[in-house]
């Protein structure tokens, strides 16, 4: 699976030689899909991915369901709430599926507010925790998460689920991710996660789990 996901970044960067990257034909590609991905959803026309999102519906309240993929990033991504909800802590369930190789993820996120001093780094006070399962879930969130991958290999039964570690903890050395990777920076690395998923979304105070 890991040579798969790496043959598609190879496809559409130009690892080692980021400074190169604006002149790499993959990066005009990205560009095109990203840009065909946002109109098709403003016009509603993102056919497969509407069917994942009235899926979701039935199993969630409508306004538990946020669709992400007004982002310029390449991939279709959900993110639904109302599984835990505090002052202290949020839980989240996230989907994405991408349009640069045949591969989707599904994970919880649990965002933590901290106080200023209990941040990992000075980048912001919210601690983001990533896993698909953890001891004392709910019925709920394991109900959710099942029927929200069976939906993904539903309306698309080419793409391969893969775990969120792989795509966090994979990194490449000398790339950048869409759409920075347009700034002329040598030396630079990125996640599978970001390169093929989302290059936009903040990454800092974050931690991987199972």
């Amino acid at each position: 699976m890991v040579q798969n996901l790496l043959a598609s970044v190879y496809r559409y960067y130009s690892v080692g030689l980021s400074q190169f990257s604006h002149v790499y034909p993959g990066a005009s590609e990205i560009r095109k899909i990203v840009d065909a991905k946002i109109n098709d959803v403003i016009s509603g026309r993102a056919g497969e991915w509407e069917r994942v999102i009235e899926d979701v519906k039935k199993e969630c309240s409508q306004d538990d369901v946020l669709n992400m993929s007004y982002l310029s990033v390449p991939s279709y991504t959900l993110k639904i709430k109302g599984f835990q909800e505090s002052d202290l802590v949020n839980t989240s369930l996230v989907a994405s599926v991408s349009l640069l190789s045949k591969h989707f993820t599904l994970y919880f996120e649990d965002t933590h507010h901290l106080a200023s001093y209990e941040s990992i780094d000075e980048t912001g006070t919210d601690l983001r925790v990533l896993y698909s399962t953890k001891q004392g879930m709910s019925t709920k969130e394991t109900s959710t998460f099942l029927a929200l991958k069976k939906s993904i290999n539903k309306h698309f039964p080419e793409h391969e689920f893969v775990n969120h570690v792989t795509l966090f903890k994979t990194r490449i050395e000398g790339i950048r991710p869409y759409p920075d990777f347009f700034v002329d920076l040598i030396s630079s690395s990125a996640s599978l996660y970001e390169l093929l998923f989302d290059g936009v979304s903040p990454l800092h105070n974050l931690k991987i789990l199972k």
